[in-house]
């Protein structure tokens, strides 16, 4: 897929990764456009994104002007939206410096528009910030992390993001367990409607990381980095309504914490880890792997530990029986990713994006071309049908297709409608004249209903078809004279 990618030194069927594309000065994040085999992003912790596409690294947006990057502040995710090949819309989602309050940031999550000259660049020209998410430090020092930092558009084709609780030891203000408060939650939105403002969907969370969606059930799995003791994986399967409430911060995973919990039901993780007797730990979530080319993972969650390094897998179905290591050790995972064809990476905040693999590794495959060809038609409103007894059209594509011109003429006395077509196989951006010619009983036919005085009028059907099978359709009518 990339140029570093064209060796693989991985013995068939063993787990191992490749590096990706160089040196990036703290990356954050990797993800890729739907349906794109031949790009993958990374996102920077300073405010760039770069696009690797193939063989070629190019700066696509830079907001660093914007970005508070101190601390665990920063650039932190993008989305593509699901018709972002034709929209040209993406999102980023970044933490704004706060005026007067050097500790405190400013969640921002904002949609930027592909450059309408460059496929491998965004418009810097084009933000549109959906909503903000006040964090203020009150002063504290401590009360710079928790910010949260996805952003996903999850099956429903809204736009997800997750927040943090605004930092600072058991949540001081109580944000994550607040319904008022924006903090500690995943929020959603639907980013095409103007104004809209961002629903919780879920609550209760500390820092909120990293989530995913399976790409194959459309469940939401989340890991939330935990206080004092645990570190937690939840689960939303698809279709759950909003309201699910995780816990913190008066439970840390199955351990009561200080918060007071808010009003109805708490929902437990799906699994839990403990933290060390000495040292930090630090959940980093990914994803259900869905690359056929990692078959001893296919259908497994992967996580791993910022602070550890141990890369582990288990079946959600099963967490505690099933969880155990890879064999792989990455230090400083600070996220997971996912392309087009769901191949995984690992980022790294030391500089490095690198891919997993099981033995010999293999592009993306083009998507199956699913873009009718763009149709031209002309003709003459008014035609007449001797001497040649044909009516004539001019068409053409803007790819190689082969076009079908049917023309059907309906006569006063007659039930059935007269019939003739013409084929032809044309070249891209070659338009052809087609001739279709009438039988010589449809001639006669329309000849004397032409003499007894009445409008004739062929109604024509083209149809172009490309060589992988879309269709285009354009009609238009003919007044027939003799």
């Amino acid at each position: 897929m990339f140029a570093v990618a064209l060796a693989w030194p991985a013995t068939a069927g063993a787990l191992t990764t490749v590096k990706v594309g160089g040196f990036f000065p703290s990356p954050t994040y990797v993800t890729a456009p739907p349906g794109d085999a031949h790009r993958l992003f990374v996102v920077e912790k300073g405010g760039r994104i770069d696009v690797l596409h193939d063989a070629a690294r190019r700066r696509f947006l830079d907001v660093a002007p914007l970005v508070d990057s101190t601390g665990e502040k920063g650039l932190f995710s993008m989305a593509f939206a699901p018709d972002y090949t034709r929209s040209g819309r993406l999102y980023v989602y970044y933490a704004a410096p706060r005026a007067d309050d050097p500790v405190g940031d400013v969640l921002t999550v904002a949609e930027y528009r592909r450059s309408a000259t460059h496929p491998d660049r965004a418009d810097p020209a084009t933000p549109r910030v959906l909503f903000t998410v006040d964090n203020p430090s009150g002063g504290d020092p401590a009360a710079g992390n928790h910010n949260g930092g996805q952003l996903q558009f999850g099956p429903d084709g809204l736009l997800y993001a997750a927040t943090g609780d605004g930092g600072a030891p058991n949540d001081p203000g109580d944000d994550a367990q607040n319904p008022a408060s924006l903090l500690g939650k995943v929020l959603r939105i639907d980013p095409r409607a103007t104004g809209a403002k961002p629903e919780v969907y879920a609550s209760g969370l500390r820092n909120p990381w990293r989530f995913s969606f399976d790409r194959a059930t459309g469940d939401l799995v989340l890991a939330d980095v935990g206080e004092h003791e645990w570190e937690e994986i939840d689960v939303a399967p698809h279709g759950t309504p909003a309201g699910t409430n995780y816990g913190w911060d008066c439970r840390e995973a199955f351990v009561a914490a200080p918060g007071t919990c808010a009003p109805g039901p708490l929902t437990d993780p799906v699994f839990a880890y403990p933290h060390p007797e000495e040292g930090c730990s630090s959940v980093t979530g990914g994803y259900v792997v869905r690359d056929r080319g990692l078959g001893s993972l296919y259908g497994r969650y992967l996580y791993t530990d910022y602070c550890g390094g141990d890369v582990r897998s288990l079946a959600l179905a099963d967490p505690a029986g099933t969880d155990s290591t890879t064999g792989l050790v990455q230090k400083s995972v600070v996220s997971f990713g996912e392309d087009s064809c769901g191949h995984v990476y690992l980022v790294k905040v030391t500089g490095e994006v690198r891919r997993l693999v099981e033995g010999a590794a293999r592009p993306c495959p083009d998507p199956p071309d699913r873009t009718p060809p763009r149709l031209l038609v002309a003709r003459k409103f008014r035609q007449h049908v001797e001497p040649h007894r044909s009516l004539f059209v001019t068409a053409g594509c803007d790819e190689r297709c082969r076009v079908a011109a049917r023309a059907r003429i309906r006569l006063p006395g007659r039930d059935e409608p007269f019939e003739a077509v013409a084929t032809a196989s044309l070249a891209a951006n070659h338009g052809a004249e087609m001739r279709i010619l009438l039988s010589p009983q449809a001639g006669r036919a329309v000849r004397r209903a032409l003499d007894a005085g009445h409008e004739v009028t062929a109604r024509l059907r083209v149809t172009a078809r490309d060589q992988a099978g879309n269709s285009a359709v354009k009609r238009r009518r003919v007044l027939v004279l003799r």
